[in-house]
């Protein structure tokens, strides 16, 4: 069986089912900041190839508001890493 789940979906179903609480975006923004910039690199790869692979839009509002949050997210996290290129880091 094909695992469908993003990056972050998977994120969060791991904090949750193993580390036994929840996170939510800020806390992936947060621990972004903590990442080499190697990793940054990887990470904003894979979440753009999840958003190039051809995925359906969302015509249901709850979908629609997940696409939105997720977008906004990613924004974040590549302001956060040019930002930390700017500093060197």
């Amino acid at each position: 069986m094909e695992d469908r789940r993003t990056l972050l979906e998977k994120a969060k179903f791991l904090s949750e089912n193993y580390g036994g609480q929840s996170i939510d975006d800020d806390d992936i923004a947060n621990g972004f900041v903590l990442h080499n910039r190697e990793n940054r690199v990887a990470i904003l790869d894979v979440l753009d190839g999840e958003d190039s692979s051809g995925s359906e839009i969302p015509f249901n509002e709850v979908e629609m508001r997940k696409a939105a949050d997720r977008a906004d997210l990613i924004g974040r996290l590549k302001t956060t890493h040019q930002r930390l290129l700017k500093v060197g880091r």
